[in-house]
């Protein structure tokens, strides 16, 4: 019975997200025309943009949800931009612009965990310090 009510507690918390959580590392969103794309930032992860591609010049867009505001960037504007989470990232391209096709790359990290918050293992399994 166990498992079952695991299973529903982790579904039901993955339904209540607006984007997909993010994994940690280098990720990148694509977007074409119409098309949109978006990542979540956890409270415990920060990120970086490092590179933005477009074809179609400067059509591609990222809004960036946060703190319960939003900013809406031209791709370009957001190269080399960091953002502690948690937040929504959205990758798109307006349906106007014809066949545009969109990428952002972002390195994404945990946050560091303060020192008075670790343990460290003894030499000795089961000792503590």
């Amino acid at each position: 019975m166990k498992p079952i009510k695991y299973f529903v507690g982790v579904f039901s918390l993955c339904a209540l997200c607006r984007g997909a959580l993010a994994t940690e590392g280098i990720v990148t969103l694509t977007a074409s025309t119409g098309v949109t794309n978006d990542i979540q930032i956890t409270s415990s992860q920060s990120f970086k943009v490092l590179s933005v591609y477009d074809n179609g010049g400067t059509d591609s867009y990222l809004i960036i949800d946060k703190d319960g505001k939003t900013f809406k960037l031209n791709a370009g504007q957001a190269y080399g931009l960091v953002m502690a989470g948690p937040a929504v990232i959205h990758l798109g391209v307006p349906s106007a612009a014809g066949n545009v096709q969109s990428l952002v790359t972002m390195d994404i990290k945990p946050a560091r965990i303060r020192r008075e918050k670790q343990s460290q293992l003894g030499p000795i399994a089961g000792t503590f310090k």
